[in-house]
């Protein structure tokens, strides 16, 4: 879902740990090259988390959606779906990078 931070299961368990996020159960998908995962939204900071809060928050989303859509018109400037492992290393990397923000 556009917009949303995705997170893992070991994401979770590491952010539920710390108990200064907000997170949603998504619920069991299909995840490429891992197979069935259960996987969390997360929704926002706990109001008393210093480390991080809700704008904070939105500005990475806001950041990852520029850089993801940019990085898929680019894919598909190239004549490419934009689904490539490329495409998906890059979100990887982007979303480790917004988790060493938040923790």
């Amino acid at each position: 879902m556009p917009g949303l931070i995705h997170c893992s299961e070991t994401v979770y368990n590491i952010l539920s740990a710390a108990n200064r996020h907000k997170l949603t159960k998504r619920g069991e998908i299909e995840v490429k090259g891992k197979g069935i995962m259960t996987t969390y939204w997360l929704d926002a900071a706990t109001e008393d988390n210093r480390h991080s809060n809700n704008e904070a928050i939105g500005k990475c989303v806001a950041m990852v959606e520029e850089i993801l859509a940019q990085s898929y018109s680019e894919q598909q400037n190239q004549g490419r779906d934009g689904c490539n492992d490329d495409y998906f290393n890059e979100v990887t990397t982007i979303l480790l990078a917004i988790l060493v923000i938040l923790l």
